[in-house]
């Protein structure tokens, strides 16, 4: 009994409050192509009630945007212009 009520302490930690979860958990989840978004947000709506799973749906989706707007801005850093790569 002490053991499952040190479980559900870490659970409660970790997973209940979805202003602390770890949202690269989710996001790797996205970027592995046996599951991608649909698993993910069906896995958010199995585990919290529908208003706590709209707001995770929401972060996990801005920083999947914020990454990429990230990543695509590093990118467009590391392309030369067609002037630079004719002289």
């Amino acid at each position: 009994m002490s053991m499952a009520h040190g479980m559900k302490k870490k659970h409660e930690k970790y997973w209940d409050n979805v202003d602390n979860i770890n949202l690269m958990l989710y996001v790797a989840v996205v970027l592995d192509p046996r599951w991608k978004m649909h698993y993910v947000k069906w896995a958010i709506n199995d585990q919290y009630d529908s208003v706590k799973a709209a707001k995770l749906h929401d972060m996990v989706m801005n920083t999947l945007t914020t990454l990429y707007k990230h990543y695509a801005s590093l990118q467009s850093q590391n392309v030369p212009n067609i002037s630079e790569i004719l002289i």
